[in-house]
């Protein structure tokens, strides 16, 4: 016999494992989420998933699709959808030295393969297949079965649904390099064809659709998420086979069963959720590197894929959905919580010289608002880089000689000091100061800020490069508007 005292703490030991189950599944969902938002936003445009979806045009403050957007690249946006056919994606042959990159997402944000000019891929056709019908792992092979010969590469897919996110560096914003990037988007296309593998007995996942990850009916955002995962993460494992038992079990002890979430009697959503948060927080610190002058970077297990950190790739997905590997960019972070500004006061970067990208590569800082889109402003201007015409070193020389990026300035022996004024757009400065400038949001207030290195070289994390301070100054206002 059982005692009541016994039962008790049974089901007290019930209670407390369902409710850290449902803290584990919000952390596991967030990526889901991002995923989901991102897709609604596609559909908007294309209406269906494994359709090319090309950004004519430069992003800026009125394109949402994703926060935290590049304002310096065009994009090719594809919804994966691998539930019955395998796809083929044709590449163009981009030869003029500009940055290019292909990267493919998993459904929970993994940058699990891609091909791009640093991996000097091969234009043409590439399968695109689900890894668990070829029992691959996931990632890219150049060197394809003699079946699959055809292909200049098999992308085996880690999860049945994901996203494509082309990139084409713009070099100078002009009809003529804008026309030239739409010219290599013409030549990209997609179809679908037959799967040329699959396993017997698995089970069918339904088709992409809006209706499918529509969860509008539920009852608030996280319980959404909840509903969202359970309906379709039994088709999306963990790229970690070791590790599928065990995550299904806390989903399942979470409530999450059968296509379905139903709360575990008991569980408080809401501390749950503070739980999960501040587990994300807690574990994407702890895999931080600090490079000096108040700057950190990720390690690179919390970068692009993550493995079995299911906390870092919670934390990405909140704060930069669709990041990709380190090796094709640096993602920094400055350790200072002051990621606001009042109505006449400025952020100040001094830059010991220029970023040591490689020549394939670009760097770039840009500014968001506290919604993590583009800043609107006068100038039209969202981004500050390497192909910024006009930015000066101290001396009042010019950084970029051409303005066209590193690969073609043909002054990169010509180095020092630069600023970069990041002032509300309702403040001009001088005009000594306008070339510098980048415009954050009218009336100060919080932001966000980004800076970017495609093609990192090495001295970035070996130590021989110093970081940009940061400091907090008055605004540097034109005592007239002729000034």
């Amino acid at each position: 016999m059982v005692s009541s005292s016994n039962a008790t703490d049974a089901s007290s030991l019930y209670d407390d494992a369902a409710q850290n189950a449902t803290a584990f599944a919000i952390q596991y969902a967030y990526p889901i989420s991002q995923w989901q938002q991102a897709v609604t936003n596609i559909f908007n445009a294309v209406d269906k998933p494994n359709v090319l979806w090309p950004y004519r045009t430069l992003s800026g403050p009125q394109n949402r699709t994703i926060v935290g957007p590049n304002a310096d690249t065009l994009y090719i946006w594809m919804v994966i959808d691998l539930s019955h056919e395998d796809l083929v994606l044709t590449i163009p042959n981009i030869t003029d030295g500009r940055n290019w990159i292909w990267p493919f997402y998993d459904i929970y944000g993994n940058n699990f393969a891609g091909m791009s000019i640093n991996e000097n891929s091969p234009p043409g056709d590439y399968l695109i297949r689900r890894a668990d019908d070829a029992l691959d792992e996931a990632g890219i092979r150049y060197t394809a079965p003699a079946e699959l010969s055809a292909y200049k590469g098999v992308v085996s897919y880690a999860t049945t649904y994901g996203i494509m996110l082309g990139r084409i560096l713009v070099r100078q914003n002009t009809t003529e390099d804008i026309a030239t990037i739409q010219g290599y988007e013409d030549k990209t296309s997609v179809k679908t064809i037959p799967r040329i593998l699959s396993q017997p007995f698995a089970t069918q996942a339904p088709r992409v659709t809006r209706s499918l990850i529509d969860t509008s009916n539920a009852t608030d955002r996280v319980t959404g998420y909840l509903d969202l995962l359970a309906k379709i993460g039994q088709f999306n494992q963990p790229d970690v086979l070791a590790d599928r038992y065990r995550v299904a079990s806390t989903l399942g002890l979470a409530g999450l069963a059968n296509g379905i979430y139903t709360p575990p009697p008991g569980v408080n959503l809401t501390a749950a959720t503070v739980s999960a948060n501040a587990s994300i927080a807690e574990a994407y610190s702890k895999n931080l590197i600090d490079v000096g002058n108040n700057w950190v970077i990720p390690k690179v297990k919390c970068q692009g894929i993550f493995g079995l950190q299911y906390a870092c790739r919670a934390y990405r997905a909140i704060h930069g959905y669709l990041g990709l590997v380190q090796s094709e960019n640096l993602f920094i972070t400055n350790k200072s919580d002051k990621l606001s500004l009042n109505a006449t006061s400025a952020f100040l970067f001094t830059f010991s010289g220029k970023p040591p990208i490689k020549s394939t590569g670009f760097w770039s800082l840009t500014v968001y608002g506290a919604d993590q889109y583009l800043v609107p402003n006068e100038l039209g201007r969202y981004v500050i880089g390497d192909r910024t015409p006009g930015l000066k070193f101290e001396n009042g020389d010019l950084v970029n000689e051409s303005g066209k990026g590193n690969a073609s300035t043909g002054n990169d022996t010509v180095d020092g000091r630069f600023q970069v004024l990041l002032q509300p757009a309702d403040i001009p400065p001088p005009k000594n100061w306008t070339s510098n400038w980048l415009p954050a949001p009218a009336g100060g207030g919080k932001l966000l800020y980004s800076i970017r290195f495609y093609s990192p070289a090495d001295a970035f994390t070996n130590g021989e490069y110093v970081f940009p301070t940061v400091e907090t100054i008055d605004a540097i206002a034109a005592s007239n508007p002729q000034e």
